[in-house]
């Protein structure tokens, strides 16, 4: 075990958690239910995800979530794609019949994001699958469920307060008992 310097700081290095987190969480949760999102094949204007999604399923006839489980696309897949459809303004006719060999929006190109804050790419592409095999194939909009990825985020957050709570009082501790132990050693020999 490395030996500490009667000098050491480390319980100063460790950040004290405060309210500010909730609030920020809560300022976040607020900005995205206030949003406003830009169809991908015309110039409509949706409040959601689901709802943008749902609008491509039934005006375009292209089902995003269909479209990811088709490809097979990972996080990274799903983002190229939002963004060559943005980029390219390609007609939904034609996304409908592109093909796996190659796909078009392979390119690193594709992963910076055409709209700035774009909520159709802070979309996680595991829920799909798991929407998907969950609820026999329901509509795109029941596959998007916000509410339970915001509540799965914030138990996430709250583990992680708790552990960081613990690992700032191992610490301590530690600072504390190296803090004994070296001063019991610089006391001198003891009388025999």
């Amino acid at each position: 075990m490395a030996a500490y310097t009667d000098d050491c700081k480390m319980c100063d290095d460790v950040p004290e958690l405060s309210d500010s987190d909730e609030e920020q969480w809560q300022s976040m949760e607020e900005a995205s239910e206030n949003t406003t999102l830009q169809c991908l094949f015309c110039d409509r204007t949706l409040t959601s995800v689901s709802e943008t999604f749902q609008h491509c399923t039934a005006d375009h006839d292209v089902d995003i979530p269909d479209l990811v489980q088709k490809h097979k696309l990972d996080d990274y897949g799903y983002i190229k794609m939002i963004n060559y459809i943005r980029t390219t303004k390609c007609s939904a006719e034609s996304l409908a019949l592109t093909s796996d060999d190659p796909l078009p929006w392979v390119g690193d190109e594709y992963m910076k994001p055409v709209l700035q804050d774009d909520p159709l790419l802070q979309i996680d592409v595991e829920e799909f699958s798991e929407a998907s095999c969950g609820t026999g194939g329901s509509s795109a909009a029941d596959q998007v469920n916000v509410e339970d990825r915001v509540q799965r985020a914030e138990e996430a957050l709250a583990r992680a307060m708790q552990d960081m709570h613990k690992l700032k009082l191992l610490a301590q501790g530690l600072v504390l008992n190296t803090d004994t132990s070296h001063g019991s050693s610089c006391s001198g020999p003891s009388p025999s």
